[in-house]
C-alpha cells in the first residue's frame, strides 16, 4: 500500500424522495411466530431429596442436613436411629436439590419429567448414585405435591460430578394445567424484539380484518406495545383450542420496524433494523475519509459504477474525486445500511465500520437507538 493516507470518499447521494408509506408483506410471518398466549409458561417444581447407593463420595456423617432427613427416613422404614452416632460413618448418601420443568404446554398425570439434581452437602460426586423417592411440590409455599421423584443419576459433565440428571424420573400425579382464559378473553403477549406499540396494533387489525365479517364487530384490541387482548366469539366458545390456533396461523403485514443499531463489538457484530437515518456529516477515521453529503460539482453515479469503483478503491489509492454513491434504491434519504453495505464492499474492517458508526452516534448524526450488547 502507498505511504500516503488512503482517502476513501463514501457519497450518499440523498433524493428527498418520500419514502413509501406500506410496509412489505412478511413471507411466512404469522401471528404465532412472534406473540404467546398469556399464561402458556414453564413452571418449575422442586423439592429436597437423598441420593443413595454412591460409593463413599457422599456427605460427611458429621454434615447435619443430611444425617436429619436420613434419621427421619429410617425411621418412617422402620428401622430408627437413636442418636446421631450411628450414623457418624456414613459415606453412601448425599442431600441434594430436586428440580424438573414443567412445559408450557402443561403436563397430566402419569406424564414424566426429567429432573435436575444437585448436591448441596460435602458430597464429591454423585456418580452411581440412586435419587430416594422425593416428592416434588410448586412455588408457593405449603403447595401440594404434583410428581414424585426417583430414579438413578446420570452426570451430564464429568467435570461436575455434584449435578446429575434422572431422566423421566417425575412422575406426575396431580396434573398442572394454565387455564389461559378468563372472562371468554385471551391475551396474546409479543416477544421482547416484538414489543412495539406498531406490532401490537397491526396484530389487533389483522385478527379484525379476518374475523370480523363473521361476528360483525372488533374483537382484538392491543391494550399496550406487548400485549393484545382477544374476545372469544360465541360461536368459537365450545372450540377454544381452535379458534386459538386459527388466531396463530394469520399472515402478518410486517410494520415498519422501530429504527435501531445494536452492537457488540466483542463479536464484532452489526444488526440494524427500521430505517436508520444518517444527517450530513464528514468522519475522519485513520485512513479512511466518509462523507456523507456530496462535494461542489459532484455527479451521481450509477450503481453499476459505483461497484467498479468501490471494488478498485480496495486495491489502490484513488484520487480524490472517487467516490462510492449510496441510494440504490432512489428512496431519498441517509441510510445507515447503505454505508455499512459500502463500507463491507470496500473490505473496512469491522472494528473500524463500528467506529465510524460510534463516531457519528455520539455526533447526533445517526437518527435511532444505539445499543451496545455484552
Amino acid at each position: 500500500m502507498s505511504g500516503n493516507a488512503m482517502r476513501l470518499g463514501i457519497l450518499v447521494l440523498a433524493t428527498m424522495a418520500a419514502m413509501a408509506a406500506a410496509g412489505d408483506r412478511a413471507c411466512g410471518v404469522t401471528v404465532g411466530d412472534v406473540t404467546e398466549v398469556e399464561g402458556q409458561r414453564i413452571n418449575k417444581l422442586h423439592g429436597l431429596g437423598l441420593v443413595v447407593g454412591l460409593r463413599g463420595t457422599g456427605d460427611s456423617g458429621e454434615y447435619m442436613p443430611t444425617i436429619r432427613p436420613l434419621m427421619a427416613l429410617l425411621s418412617k422404614l422402620s428401622d430408627p436411629v437413636l442418636n446421631v452416632e450411628e450414623l457418624e460413618e456414613t459415606r453412601n448418601v448425599a442431600v441434594v436439590t430436586v428440580t424438573c420443568t414443567v412445559p408450557k404446554s402443561g403436563a397430566r398425570e402419569g406424564d414424566r419429567l426429567d429432573v435436575q439434581v444437585q448436591s448441596i452437602g460435602s458430597c464429591k460426586s454423585l456418580k452411581g448414585g440412586r435419587l430416594f423417592i422425593t416428592p416434588l411440590q410448586g412455588p408457593q409455599r405449603n403447595s401440594v405435591v404434583y410428581a414424585l421423584a426417583e430414579g438413578a443419576i446420570r452426570l451430564e459433565d464429568p467435570q461436575t460430578p455434584t449435578s446429575g440428571v434422572v431422566d423421566g424420573g417425575a412422575v406426575v400425579e396431580e396434573p398442572v394445567v394454565t387455564d389461559f382464559v378468563k372472562e371468554n378473553r385471551f391475551r396474546l403477549v409479543l416477544n421482547e424484539a416484538n414489543s412495539e406499540f406498531s406490532w401490537a396494533t397491526t396484530i389487533a387489525d389483522t385478527i379484525n380484518q379476518h374475523t370480523e365479517y363473521e361476528v360483525g364487530t372488533a374483537i382484538a384490541r392491543a391494550l399496550d406495545a406487548k400485549t393484545i387482548e382477544v374476545t372469544i366469539p360465541e360461536a368459537y366458545r365450545q372450540q377454544v383450542t381452535s379458534f386459538i390456533s386459527r388466531m396463530q396461523r394469520l399472515d402478518l403485514i410486517l410494520p415498519y420496524s422501530r429504527a435501531r443499531v445494536e452492537i457488540n463489538e466483542k463479536s464484532g457484530t452489526i444488526v440494524i433494523t427500521g430505517n436508520v437515518e444518517i444527517s450530513p456529516a464528514v468522519v475522519s477515521h485513520k485512513q479512511l475519509l466518509v462523507t456523507t453529503e456530496a462535494p461542489a460539482g459532484a455527479a451521481p453515479a450509477s450503481s453499476s459504477s459505483a461497484v467498479t469503483a468501490a471494488a478498485t478503491t480496495a486495491t489502490y489509492v484513488p484520487d480524490e474525486g472517487h467516490f462510492f454513491g449510496i441510494d440504490p434504491r432512489h428512496e431519498g434519504g441517509v441510510q445507515l445500511r447503505d454505508l455499512e453495505t459500502a463500507l463491507n464492499v470496500l473490505k473496512v474492517p469491522v472494528e473500524d465500520r463500528i467506529a465510524i458508526i460510534k463516531l457519528l452516534a455520539k455526533a447526533g448524526r445517526i437518527h435511532a437507538e444505539v445499543v451496545f450488547a455484552d
